[in-house]
C-alpha cells in the first residue's frame, strides 16, 4: 500500500543548509533565553542575593536576549553597514585646513558635510 509522506527537495546544498539554519535559529534563541536565566539565579544563589551583583546579571542577561532574541546583532550591524557606507568612495581625497580665526575646519571643495 502506498503512504504519502512530506519531501523536501532542495536545489542545492546550500539551500539545505539555510534551511537547516532557519530550524536551528529558534533552538539557539531559545538556548540564549534559558542561559541568561539560569545565569542570573546562579549569581542571586551564588552571592546570596547581593542586589548590586544580581542587578548586574540582569543588565547582562537582558542584554544578551536583546542581542540574540530581539535582533539586537541587526540593529548593530545595521549602524555598522550605514557608517561604513556613508564614508568617501575609495579614491577621493579631501583637503582641510583649520582656520585659526574662526577656530572651524575649511574642507577645500566642500561636499555636503553634514554633522
Amino acid at each position: 500500500m502506498f503512504t504519502a509522506t512530506s519531501i523536501e527537495i532542495f536545489a542545492s546544498i546550500s539551500d539545505k543548509a539555510n534551511a537547516l539554519i532557519v530550524d536551528w535559529t529558534a533552538v539557539l534563541k531559545g538556548f540564549a533565553l534559558l542561559a541568561a536565566i539560569i545565569f542570573v539565579v546562579w549569581v542571586a544563589i551564588a552571592t546570596k542575593l547581593a542586589w548590586a551583583r544580581v542587578l548586574m546579571s540582569l543588565v547582562v542577561g537582558g542584554v544578551v536576549v536583546w542581542g540574540v532574541t530581539m535582533n539586537g546583532l541587526g540593529w548593530f550591524a545595521d549602524g555598522v553597514d550605514s557608517e561604513l557606507n556613508s564614508a568617501p568612495a575609495p579614491g577621493t581625497t579631501l583637503t582641510a585646513t583649520f582656520d585659526a580665526a574662526s577656530e572651524t575646519w575649511v574642507v577645500a571643495d566642500e561636499l555636503d558635510l553634514v554633522a
